[in-house]
């Protein structure tokens, strides 16, 4: 599967994955739709990291 985005929908996705991962460590609980999110977001960023997109 190939996936067609842009370096800066990939920071988005960095972004937000970090965004994430600091509310967990402040202790704030995530809903099963953020860690749905979040697992989807780690997915993509796996995919770009293995097609050589910078940052990923």
């Amino acid at each position: 599967m190939r996936l067609d985005l842009t370096v800066r929908e990939a920071e988005v996705v960095r972004d937000a994955l970090v965004r994430y991962d600091i509310w967990v460590a402040a202790g704030f609980d995530a809903t099963r739709a953020d860690q749905r999110d979040s697992e989807r977001a780690q997915r993509v960023l796996s995919r770009l990291a293995a097609e050589g997109v910078p940052g990923a």
